[in-house]
């Protein structure tokens, strides 16, 4: 009995040695609903009918682990402070993984009440107006909450003296929060009265046009 119950232990633990790590991927959420999670990029997953969803944002970041036998999601991580060795986009994600069709099409996707709803990529136009005593050799640049606000994501293109633009290609629907800097913290916006500013929302369209302005800059007076 002895032998047998030892035998079984070391078969149990051989099998989970040999099971595969789960595959974690990082990105923006659509939607959740009947059974699958939607990513900004179009790409629908399972869910683990036993998993239990905790409350998500549209355009949320999560942390997620797909099973690499079922291929269905089996733990979240809400907002994941970085990326982890091992991650992977939603953007690359395997196409083994998306349940959104048969074909795996970017362009399908499951809605909650709804299948089919089309995500499709539109480009975002950003302007942005600077002070008159913005630095003149300095370049401007737009942090977003993709790069955790690092403050020289994009490096914006001039257009005049004081305007400042840049386009970004994203998946319609996306939800995206942004400000603009000078390269570094340092050189961080700020309103009127020399405070913090809110990043700025948006919420991707077709065609979509912003134009802000940056009332002072953290180190110009």
């Amino acid at each position: 009995m002895k032998v047998r119950r030892f035998l079984a232990l070391c078969g149990l633990a051989a099998a989970l040695a040999a099971a595969p790590a789960p595959l974690s991927v990082v990105g923006q959420v659509l939607v959740i609903g009947q059974g699958y999670l939607v990513f900004t990029t179009g790409d629908a997953v399972k869910l683990d009918p036993a998993l239990a969803i905790p409350g998500v944002r549209l355009g949320q970041y999560v942390r997620v682990l797909l099973d690499r036998t079922s291929h269905a999601v089996t733990a979240f991580e809400l907002e994941p402070r970085s990326l982890a060795s091992g991650d992977v986009e939603a953007a690359k994600l395997p196409r083994e993984y998306v349940a959104v069709s048969e074909k795996s099409r970017r362009s399908e996707t499951l809605a909650a009440g709804a299948v089919g709803q089309l995500v499709h990529p539109v480009t975002v136009t950003i302007t942005v107006r600077v002070p008159d005593n913005t630095p003149q050799g300095d370049d401007v640049y737009l942090a977003t909450e993709r790069s955790n606000f690092s403050p020289a994501e994009v490096r914006m293109t001039r257009a005049d003296a004081r305007t400042w633009t840049t386009s970004l290609q994203l998946s319609s629907g996306t939800q995206l929060r942004y400000e603009f800097t000078r390269g570094n913290f340092a050189t961080i916006e700020r309103d009127k009265r020399g405070g913090i500013v809110e990043p700025r929302p948006l919420g991707a369209t077709d065609n979509l046009q912003t134009h802000d302005v940056v009332a002072h800059w953290a180190d110009v007076n």
